[in-house]
């Protein structure tokens, strides 16, 4: 009888093993397929950085052309102003 009951679980073992180690390469290669979509996510959020802080550089050198041409324009009006007030003191002393 006790030899019965072991040949009884040796082939339950076997399928048993079988199911575990198909589940775990299941498991494997659907962990596998979530890195590969995780890394992938990643490259693309990588990217969008990238592209962000390019937008951000381009930014910077515009600001930093008008702020060039507003300082321009600042001593443009004031050569005016200064030779508008010694035309205004010419026409004063007459």
């Amino acid at each position: 009888m006790s030899s019965q009951l072991i040949n009884e679980k040796g082939p339950r073992k076997g399928p048993h093993k079988e199911l575990q180690k198909y589940r775990l390469r299941n498991t494997s290669q659907e962990s596998r397929e979530q890195f590969a979509e995780l890394q992938a996510g990643q490259t693309e959020v990588l990217r969008m950085i990238a592209e962000n802080i390019l937008q951000q550089t381009r930014a910077t050198k515009e600001l930093a052309a008008a702020k060039d041409s507003i300082k321009e324009l600042a001593a443009g009006m004031f050569a005016v102003s200064e030779s508008l007030n010694r035309i205004a003191d010419a026409i004063n002393k007459k």
